[in-house]
């Protein structure tokens, strides 16, 4: 295993950057406004990406009950 001496790789440059990102990120939200649908867009997006995990999770929950208790 080899430890490297660059000083970008501590612990507080990690921090540091970590701290760097987190404070882009605000400024870009601050920045960025919603348009009036976007929204509605971000929640239909998220439904429909989980919708299909959700269903194969009850339908195997259903299969599953029917064949022990069915």
């Amino acid at each position: 295993m080899m430890f490297s001496k660059k000083p970008e790789n501590d612990l507080k440059s990690r921090r540091q950057k970590a701290k760097e990102q987190n404070e882009k990120l605000s400024r870009l939200r601050r920045e960025t406004q919603l348009e009036k649908g976007d929204m509605l867009a971000l929640i239909l997006g998220a439904f429909l990406a989980l919708l299909p995990y959700v269903l194969i999770i009850l339908l195997a929950y259903y299969f599953i009950s029917m064949l022990i208790f069915g």
